[in-house]
């Protein structure tokens, strides 16, 4: 992810451990905003469900537990946070959020119309910065999966920067 999002932010991939360092640190010190819901709500078309628990369950550290108890979305956070800090590991939905604050701009992000409607409600749509910004760069990705599976169990484990071409 943080490679990608590097691409695009800056040109090439250089500073993509430098991002993956500030967006562990934003969910560190800003837990609060991450865990809430409106925020996380923001630019997604969710219908009347909560979104935190479904971020949760999409969560490589999710392993059962009751998300519609707010401490149990709390521990999966904590855990994908803290797992992140090693080189290798997959970020989610938390982490691209944090993106958008990082780089203050909004991330689009595209899914394909395959797998659950929930899922493509979660993962295409606007991460939008909790401050505002005078920034007005949207950056655009598209998410995809290199796993094999089928049209109803589509789910999103790598970004593609989808960048501007010049003719």
């Amino acid at each position: 992810m943080t490679r990608s999002l590097s691409r695009l932010a800056f040109g090439d991939e250089k500073k993509h451990l430098e991002l993956r360092c500030r967006i562990i640190s934003e969910l560190c010190l800003n837990q609060h905003i991450y865990l809430d819901e409106d925020y996380a709500s923001l630019g997604c078309t969710f219908g009347k469900d909560k979104v935190l628990p479904w971020i949760a369950v999409m969560s490589d550290c999710f392993d059962g537990e009751d998300t519609s108890d707010p401490s149990a979305v709390k521990s999966i956070f904590e855990k994908e946070t803290f797992k992140a800090t090693k080189l290798g590991e997959y970020l989610g939905i938390w982490h691209l959020l944090a993106a958008a604050n990082v780089l203050k701009c909004s991330i689009v992000s595209f899914y394909p119309d395959k797998g659950p409607k929930k899922f493509q409600a979660l993962f295409g749509r606007a991460m939008l910065p909790y401050h505002s910004s005078e920034n007005d760069e949207i950056i655009h990705v598209m998410l995809s999966s290199s796993r094999s599976m089928t049209d109803e169990h589509r789910v999103a484990n790598h970004i593609v920067p989808l960048v501007k071409t010049h003719k």
